[in-house]
């Protein structure tokens, strides 16, 4: 019977077909907190209670960055200095990294006797915060003036104005603008953008298919597939969009 730490990396060492983001994200859940935490129990005594403790520990560490941060003194807040807390919906993907590899280790056989390593995941019955998106909000004017006054964002996610758009279009123009102007008009993912083959853009037709991109790899780039199959889609362009893109197909050729 194996521990936890050789069931996980010979799970993620025999995975086929895994896109490079995925695979770098599992093992960067594998390394950080599953085998230190976890890799030390034999993969069939593994329980609820041993993640849960996992999990705990996570928590604690967000409220020790959180109070350090508070504090009045420098040193205390400097030694805090770029760490990130982490978030429920990160923990959320943690438990999901583990829940598979046992889900595997359910479906793995053992020795002749045709035996499952084990019968039970208790990664699935692990409770964790709920993952809930930040609600998105407009750089209203009023906003912005709060947030420079404060510093304080009104939302995690905030979202520019047609006429912030329009400001950082005029300010980014240059040898990038092509693609800034790509994404802003059409919502395309940066990768998406990035990775559009000039054979899939009918600028007589004034449209696009989107059916690629470039996925980054820690530093390395990687020509692949879509995010998902609804990420493959046709995009209509608008005239401002067909003329600039007219002019930097010239400007390439």
């Amino acid at each position: 019977m194996p521990t936890v730490a050789e069931w996980l990396e010979r799970w993620i060492d025999g995975r086929k077909k895994i896109r490079g983001g995925t695979d770098r994200s599992y093992r960067s859940h594998i390394r950080l907190w599953l085998i230190p935490h976890l890799g030390h129990y034999r993969l069939d005594e593994l329980t609820i209670d041993h993640i849960s403790r996992m999990f705990d520990a996570m928590a604690e560490r967000n409220d020790r960055i959180a109070e350090a941060r508070a504090s009045d003194d420098p040193k205390v807040r400097v030694g805090v200095r770029g760490m990130r807390t982490i978030s429920a919906a990160t923990m959320q993907r943690y438990r999901a990294t583990l829940r598979a590899a046992l889900n595997a280790a359910i479906r793995a056989k053992r020795g002749r006797k045709a035996a499952p390593l084990i019968t039970f995941n208790p990664a699935s019955y692990v409770e964790l915060p709920s993952r809930k998106r930040p609600k998105a909000l407009l750089w209203t004017p009023a906003r912005v003036r709060r947030w420079e006054e404060t510093g304080e964002k009104p939302s995690r996610v905030m979202v520019w104005m047609p006429e912030q758009v329009g400001e950082f279009l005029d300010y980014a123009y240059g040898p990038y603008y092509p693609i800034y102007h790509l994404i802003a008009y059409r919502g395309l993912r940066r990768g998406e953008g990035c990775g559009l083959p000039w054979w899939e853009t009918d600028l007589a037709a004034q449209e696009m298919t989107i059916s690629a991109a470039l996925i980054q790899v820690g530093w390395q780039v990687e020509f692949g597939e879509s995010k998902s199959e609804a990420s493959g889609r046709v995009v209509a362009l608008d005239n401002a969009t067909t003329e600039m893109l007219a002019e930097q197909r010239e400007h390439q050729n």
